[in-house]
């Protein structure tokens, strides 16, 4: 089973890393798609938002930490 957890921000909040690894998520950006020590900028760009979509869409369990990653509008 594969299961992802999707974080915001440079790097997930260290209780949900807690929760996330007693749960064995890959940890991926939910904006750039990639891992917690590659992420270095929140870019607001819609094809980077798509190819983290593209890259978890084979995933079991999705887990969000917070809800900034499952919107789905811009402003």
């Amino acid at each position: 089973m594969t299961i992802v957890m999707i974080f915001q921000g440079e790097m997930p909040h260290p209780a949900h890393r807690v929760f996330g690894e007693a749960a064995e998520c890959r940890f991926v950006h939910f904006e750039t798609g990639v891992e917690p020590d590659e992420t270095t900028v929140y870019t607001g760009r819609i094809v980077d938002r798509m190819r983290t979509g593209l890259s978890i869409a084979d995933v079991d369990v999705l887990i969000a930490e917070g809800t900034a990653p499952s919107r789905t509008e811009y402003e």
